[in-house]
């Protein structure tokens, strides 16, 4: 049961003040796991109040409010770079403006549900807030398949791009010259090079 009125107040005070020092380390999390670990981990810290507020009690939701914070520290820098990794100079704002456009609509759409789902209720027993809440779980596990399984950098794809075309140009056959074991050889590596570039474009 919670104990005090001022429990939701402490619990938004717990998830910021935990959110800032995990902010400051997330780099050194970034580069020592890697991002899409990152992401994951992020994604499934952020969940820690829905459990806290499914048992209702003063320290699950203090506990939850602190993992939530945990999650949000790492989700406000992991999230950011994914963004600017995946961006270049002439559509960074763009994608930035698509991005925040999305985050905002959640909220729009999730309190439209809340509001046909519990308008009419008076009281919101523990099955209800559990089936939410599962519900809610879920979405989160979803986006966070979707996110670590369909991270892409394309920076360094695009770069690899660069490279290796930089290769077979350096590389290119003269048409004129004697055809041997070894050109036929660098034709092979030349056509798998760039079937390799094609698969990055995709």
């Amino acid at each position: 049961v919670v104990s005090t009125q001022s429990t939701g107040f402490m619990s938004q005070s717990l998830i910021y003040l935990s959110s800032i020092p995990i902010a400051l380390v997330t780099p050194f999390v970034i580069n020592t796991i890697g991002i899409r670990a990152t992401m994951g981990l992020s994604s499934i810290l952020y969940s820690g109040l829905f459990i806290g507020i499914i048992f209702m009690t003063t320290w699950t939701i203090y506990l939850g409010s602190v993992i939530t914070g945990i999650g949000m520290g790492l989700t406000w820098v992991v999230f950011p770079k994914v963004l600017t990794d995946n961006s270049t100079e002439q559509n960074l704002q763009r994608n930035n403006t698509i991005w925040w456009c999305i985050y905002m609509m959640s909220m729009v759409i999730g309190n439209t549900a809340d509001y046909v789902y519990l308008g009419k209720l008076e009281s919101i027993d523990s099955t209800t807030r559990l089936y939410i809440y599962l519900i809610c779980c879920l979405f989160l596990l979803l986006a966070t398949l979707v996110g670590v399984l369909g991270y892409r950098n394309l920076a360094q794809s695009a770069e690899l791009s660069h490279e290796i075309e930089n290769y077979l140009s350096s590389k290119s056959i003269d048409s004129h010259e004697r055809v041997d074991r070894r050109s036929v050889w660098d034709k092979m590596k030349h056509s798998a090079a760039r079937y390799k570039v094609t698969l990055l474009r995709r």
